[in-house]
Parts: structure tokens; C-alpha cells; sequence
């Protein structure tokens, strides 16, 4: 009854929220989720039970976080998804913290036991960190220079703070590095064509290839424009369907982001305008519009970052 250790969680991680399964998917997600999470209980899975120890584990708090996790999981696998939501509901859970919940099983369980003790909103921060920053974690006892004894030390603000300014930095550090490397390697290339008395490659020829580092990027911002949009479509939705609202409440709902909207849509006919107008910006605009910075006399131009 027991798979590779390489294929377990597949299934789960790619359980589509809404599309209903197959009978053979639908047992081979629970097969999965009882062999990982459940694998020394010799009870079966009931409903109800299930139910009522995730009630418990509520009480118990932050060593009863990746619990409840777990068992959210089970009626997951076991359960159709609007069953699933309707749990949610009569345990009081939004959807957002569940998913919390399951994130943070799927990530510590089964790793060691130092974060049982930082409490849940610490847990719930330490969830955002990737595998490989995990891994680091769980062998060296220690992430971005923070120990366990820093993490408990801290406040939940500060820990948040300390996690986002070192992955900053890191991330800089390592876009820096390949920086560098890219730079060796153009100097390098151009070297070997001089060598070989080749005519060194055009500008406009290394526009392009800078222009194409761009296009990621540009359809990934795109893309979480579109899926910001969309919560936000869901988001007024269901404030439209709270039980006993009126169009006196939401209309006082909305007040709070006419201003914001405003500004919004004068970014969005600034960034037009720019699109649908391009040119090649002179030095002069690039030091308007703050693509580079330049200190005074004697310093070189320095591009700005974002």
C-alpha cells in the first residue's frame, strides 16, 4: 500500500480546489494522506471525529498548529470540496487561515521540533520560507544568521522584518553575483572575437539581448496585476453577499477605496502613456524619470534598481 518516498504529496499539492475527481484520484489522495499523516492510527476515518479533534487542537494553540493541519488535510482528501468549506465553517476557520494551517504541516511535519515552540504566528511566518531555506534551518539550526534563540526572542513584527530585509539583501547579493559573472563573460566573448579577429558584436545587437531579459518579468508583474484583480473581483463579491447587507452598507464599504481607486487609475493612464508613446529616452529623461541616479561631478551614472 506504500509509494516511493519521491512520488508522496504529489497528488496532494496538486489537488485542484474546485474540479471534482475521479474515483481513482480521489483514492489515490487519500491513500497518500493516511500513509503519510496517519500511517500509526489504527482507527478509520470518520467525519465527525475528525471534526471534533480539530475543535481540540484548536484549544491547544500553537503545538496543536501543524495538527490541526493535518487533519484539515484528511477531510481534504476525504472529503468533496464543498464539504471541505462547509467544515471551515463550522469549525470557524476561514479559508485563508486552513490554508495556513496545511502549508505549515506539508513544511515542518516530520522535520524536527525547536518551531513547535515559537507559537503560531511565528510558525505561520516561517511557512513562507522555501525547501532548500527549510532544509537550512532544520541541519544548521539557524536561517539568515537567526537562531532558534533569536527567532523565540523575537516579537512576530520583528521576525517578519528580519525575514524580508535578509531575503532582500540575498536575493540582492546573488542578482549582484550574476552580475558580475555576466559581466566576466561578455568581457570574456568580446576578448575571444578580438582574438579571432572578429568584428565586435553591434550595440543595437546587445539592446536585444537586454531587452529579452525583460520579457519574464514584464508578463510575471502582468500576471499578478490580473490575479490581484481578480481576489479583489471575489473579494466584493462576497462582501455583495453578506446575509442582511443593503446598498447603504456597501456603498460605506467602498468610501474607504475611492481615494485609493483614483490613484490608481491615474498610475494606470501614467503607465499608458508612457506604453503607448515609446522612444529612446535621452540621458536627460533617464535622470527625470529616475531609471539613473548620478551624485554630482565626477561620479558615473548609476542605474537604479527596482
Amino acid at each position: 500500500m506504500g509509494r516511493p518516498k519521491k512520488q508522496e504529496n504529489e497528488k496532494i499539492k496538486n489537488v485542484p480546489a474546485t474540479t471534482e475527481l475521479t474515483e481513482q484520484e480521489r483514492f489515490d489522495i487519500i491513500e497518500e494522506v493516511e500513509n503519510e499523516y496517519f500511517s500509526n492510527v489504527s482507527d478509520k476515518y470518520d467525519y465527525q471525529r475528525t471534526v471534533e479533534e480539530i475543535k481540540f487542537y484548536q484549544e491547544q494553540a500553537s503545538v496543536s498548529f501543524i495538527e490541526m493541519g493535518k487533519r484539515l488535510l484528511r477531510i481534504k482528501a476525504h472529503e468533496p470540496h464543498g464539504q471541505f468549506m462547509k467544515a471551515l465553517e463550522e469549525l470557524g476557520i476561514n479559508d485563508r487561515t486552513a490554508r495556513s494551517f496545511m502549508l505549515a504541516t506539508r513544511k515542518f511535519h516530520n522535520k524536527w521540533q525547536s518551531p513547535a515552540i515559537l507559537g503560531v504566528e511565528k510558525l505561520r511566518i516561517l511557512s513562507v520560507l522555501d525547501d532548500e531555506e527549510i532544509k537550512e534551518l532544520e541541519n544548521e539550526k539557524e536561517i539568515f544568521g537567526l537562531t532558534f534563540d533569536d527567532i523565540d526572542r523575537m516579537s512576530t513584527r520583528e521576525l517578519r522584518k528580519n525575514l524580508r530585509e535578509a531575503r532582500e539583501k540575498a536575493k540582492h547579493d546573488r542578482d549582484n553575483l550574476e552580475n558580475i559573472i555576466k559581466q566576466k563573460e561578455e568581457k570574456n566573448n568580446e576578448l575571444e572575437r578580438m582574438v579571432r579577429g572578429l568584428e565586435p558584436i553591434s550595440a543595437e545587437r546587445i539592446a536585444q539581448e537586454k531587452t529579452k531579459e525583460y520579457i519574464q518579468p514584464f508578463m510575471k508583474l502582468i500576471g499578478a496585476i490580473t490575479m490581484d484583480f481578480f481576489s479583489l473581483k471575489r473579494m466584493i463579491d462576497e462582501v455583495q453577499s453578506i446575509e442582511g447587507t443593503n446598498l447603504i452598507i456597501i456603498e460605506e464599504f467602498q468610501e474607504h477605496f475611492n481615494e485609493m481607486f483614483k490613484n490608481l487609475e491615474n498610475e494606470r493612464l501614467n503607465f499608458f502613456d508612457v506604453y503607448d508613446n515609446a522612444h529612446v529616452y535621452s540621458r536627460e529623461e533617464q535622470l527625470q524619470y529616475g531609471v539613473i541616479a548620478n551624485y554630482g561631478e565626477g561620479f558615473p551614472d548609476e542605474k537604479r534598481r527596482y
